[in-house]
């Protein structure tokens, strides 16, 4: 045999060769491996993720009494839902408590005419107290004692109780108040009013009602009634003034109940009619509470 002769360039080609085949090998086999211990769980978690879906399996069961049980069952829910839910407790509603302040503002002059005498009242004399909780107080008739002074006089004799009155001193014991009387007794007997005398404010107090009103121009009062409320849950705020309301208009309007309905301001006399009241009839009264 001739015996075959490699050039040093063919030696050296061979040699590469056969190292990167060994070195192609020996990456195959690294990921062969790594494919077996991490590949084969993660492509089993990628589809049972994202490719599998799970189905609920129906059962029909055409069973009489587990039917009319089901559908009792379901009844009941409805009905506890519309019931109770919706009508008793109105859960679909929200609710919240409300804060208001109602004030109230009286303006009118009235004339007090008795006897010759004459006085103007303004709301500060006949509004007693100035301020009350719930209500106001206006005055609509006046009992007046003219010049009353500490002094020495007989007692009334219209006070009616024991120890007024008398036929001579003995039946007048001095420094002893009398009951439902208006003074202290002196322990003299006044024998041109049959009466004992006393020390205090003098002339007494005639208190009996008059058969006519004493103060008169109640229709010159006005209430002025402002009404403000907040619910605070939902931040809403209301009030009876409007902002557009006018110093104008608030100064005119008088609270009518079909031509003005919104006016805040009510006419006393209105407000007695509204209550079926006469005014004649009240005023004659001592006083008139609202």
């Amino acid at each position: 045999m001739i015996p075959y002769k490699y050039s040093v360039r063919e030696i050296v080609a061979t040699i590469l060769n056969s190292a990167g085949v060994r070195y192609q090998k020996a990456m195959q086999s690294l990921a062969r491996k790594l494919s077996k211990g991490i590949g084969r769980p993660l492509a089993r978690f990628t589809n049972s993720f994202f490719f599998q879906y799970e189905t609920p399996r129906l059962l029909t069961m055409r069973t009489r009494h587990i039917g009319i049980m089901y559908r009792f069952i379901q009844l009941l829910l409805l009905v506890y839902v519309i019931a109770y839910v919706f009508i008793v407790m109105k859960s679909y509603q929200t609710f919240d408590y409300v804060n208001s302040s109602v004030v109230t503002k009286v303006k009118g002059v009235l004339s007090y005419n008795n006897s010759g005498v004459r006085y103007i009242w303004d709301s500060t004399d006949f509004v007693v107290p100035a301020q009350e909780s719930g209500a106001f107080f206006i005055a609509t008739n006046v009992l007046m004692t003219r010049n009353q002074s500490h002094g020495i006089c007989p007692e009334d004799i219209n006070v009616g109780s024991a120890g007024i009155e008398c036929t001579n001193d003995g039946q007048c014991p001095a420094n002893q108040p009398t009951l439902y009387g208006n003074g202290i007794r002196t322990g003299r007997c006044v024998k041109q009013s049959g009466t004992c005398e006393i020390a205090g404010w003098c002339p007494t107090e005639i208190d009996s009602t008059p058969r006519t009103a004493t103060l008169t121009g109640h229709e010159s009062i006005t209430i002025l009634v402002k009404n403000h409320i907040v619910f605070p849950n939902f931040g809403v705020k209301r009030r009876n003034i409007l902002k557009h309301f006018s110093q104008e208009y608030l100064q005119s309007c008088r609270f009518h109940p079909e031509k003005d309905p919104i006016c805040p301001i009510f006419n006393l006399l209105d407000i007695v009619r509204f209550a079926n009241e006469s005014m004649e009839t009240l005023a004659i009264r001592v006083s008139f509470r609202r």
